[in-house]
């Protein structure tokens, strides 16, 4: 009886090892294609990874950036607190329009005890209720008062009404004063009593034309009406 021979190898498990081995390596050719591919293109292979879009960051892979918000614009301010200066406010306006009362009207006052002048008419013996002013005394102690009325002395040569108004309101002066030649005197004669008149209100302008020596005073006034 002869020996039964030997039993055959099964090759058959073989082929998975093969086949794995050949995927690999077909894999491997393909990686290293596209590698010499990508270098042939001149494009970084890492390039290529950072700009996937799983990457984080823009699409250029720099950070991402918020867009710039529009700021309030500030308007300049001025101060508050800065006014023009103003025109004086007590007593009749300088910029008002005056009427011409009289002009250039003499009066010639002698030296008495007390003697009233009424600026309003124009009158050197008046009233003591009506006179603006009283002449008394006599050289060297005679002086004009003036009395319920407001004045100022001016050096301007030829004032306007509004110029007399300025006058008095910045620059008043005493309602004694001592007469002398060339002297100009604004008065602004009261409100009130013209009111209690019926009269309207004057601002006059007094000019002292000379001065005797016994006293006697030579006076030209010029008035005009005050507006309402």
């Amino acid at each position: 009886m002869q020996p039964e021979p030997p039993p055959r190898a099964d090759r058959s498990g073989r082929t998975p090892l093969y086949l794995s081995s050949l995927a690999l390596l077909m894999a491997l050719v393909a990686a290293i294609v596209s590698v010499v591919a990508l270098a042939r293109t001149g494009t970084d292979p890492g390039a290529v990874a950072a700009s996937s879009p799983t990457a984080t960051g823009s699409p250029t892979g720099g950070p991402t950036t918020a867009p710039p918000t529009d700021q309030p614009t500030v308007e300049p301010t001025t101060d508050p607190t800065t006014e023009p200066p103003a025109e004086p406010t007590d007593g009749p306006d300088p910029r008002g329009v005056y009427t011409t009362a009289y002009e250039k009207q003499t009066l010639r006052l002698q030296p008495s005890g007390s003697r009233y002048i009424d600026l309003d008419v124009p009158s050197a013996n008046a009233a003591s209720a009506t006179g603006e002013f009283s002449y008394s005394g006599y050289i060297p102690g005679a002086k004009l008062v003036f009395d319920d009325a407001s004045l100022a002395e001016i050096t301007n040569p030829a004032p306007t009404a509004g110029d007399c108004v300025l006058a008095v309101q910045r620059a008043p002066i005493d309602p004694e004063v001592a007469p002398s030649k060339g002297q100009t005197l604004c008065v602004l004669t009261s409100a009130e009593r013209a009111v209690d008149q019926g009269i309207k209100q004057k601002v006059v302008l007094l000019r002292i034309d000379a001065v005797g020596a016994d006293g006697t005073l030579n006076v030209s006034a010029t008035a005009w009406n005050v507006p309402k």
